[in-house]
């Protein structure tokens, strides 16, 4: 979750791409110009579910048009080959 996070404040649409789940990854991402800065990133809680996944509980502040917001998100990752990929959840928790 925090490579998500730093590629999302570094603009790394590829990598974000690369680290979603394909079952659940869209066909592109466009993070030029969204106007938004990532300020912080919280991880709430995280749990093993099994060796092969795990839930993720985070809160990552923005700013946007001036204003902070919060996205709070609890996500589903799923262990392929080694590498953790990024899958479906519930956002908009607070």
């Amino acid at each position: 979750m925090r490579s998500r996070y730093t590629a999302y404040s570094l603009g790394l649409a590829k990598y974000i791409l690369s680290s979603w789940h394909e079952m659940y990854r869209p066909p592109s991402l466009d993070l030029t110009d969204d106007g938004i800065k990532w300020i912080d990133l919280k991880i709430i809680n995280r749990r093993m579910i099994s060796a092969v996944s795990a839930s993720v509980e985070f809160k990552a502040k923005y700013l946007i048009a001036g204003k902070t917001e919060c996205l709070h998100e609890l996500r589903q990752f799923e262990k392929i080959n080694g590498s953790w990929y990024y899958k479906e959840g519930e956002h908009s928790l607070s």
